[in-house]
């Protein structure tokens, strides 16, 4: 059962983060979820293949600028949530595993902060070279960390096409 949740505010942004307190046999783990800021490749990419469509010339500098400036304000917003984040997960007063979408490489500061002091379930127990995002981009960004007092026993993905993200899985022994 769910004991206890919440929202945290990740600030002026579409984004957003919550916890839930979960009792499994008497001990309760806290489980944070969380979809950091994007990159803004495919937004860019979008309005500027709608303006060649509509018969506006797009100049590849001008795209090239647009996808950079796009890329280096995701970045400074996922930096900032990763700061917000880390703070949360360091406060949690039991055992924790966080998730999700971090838009992000695991050579990242978002990636090593929102780390912390947790275990990479790939790394642990996942197998070969992961991808998370179903693009052309083969990169892993979605992840799934856990205290170390757990012990992860499979992390895998589905190929499942509900998303543009696939999804991850980490069986945990309890």
């Amino acid at each position: 059962p769910i004991v206890e949740s919440g929202v945290i505010d990740l600030g002026r942004t579409n984004n957003s983060a919550m916890w839930a307190d979960i009792d499994v046999n008497g001990k309760v783990i806290r489980v944070f979820n969380v979809h950091l800021e994007t990159t803004g490749f495919n937004r860019t990419l979008s309005r500027a293949a709608k303006m060649e469509m509509q018969g506006t010339h797009v100049e590849s500098n001008t795209l090239v600028k647009a996808v950079y400036g796009n890329y280096t304000s995701g970045m400074i917003v996922r930096a900032r949530q990763a700061d917000m984040m880390a703070r949360e997960i360091k406060a949690s007063p039991n055992p924790t595993i966080v998730c999700g979408d971090f838009n992000d490489v695991p050579y990242s500061y978002v990636y090593h902060t929102m780390k912390g002091n947790l275990v990479d379930g790939f790394k642990e127990c996942g197998r070969g070279f992961m991808n998370t995002y179903r693009g052309r981009k083969q990169v892993r960004i979605d992840y799934i960390f856990h205290d170390e007092t757990l012990v992860g026993e499979s992390y895998y993905k589905m190929d499942l096409n509900y998303s543009d993200h696939y999804p991850v899985f980490l069986k945990i022994a309890l």
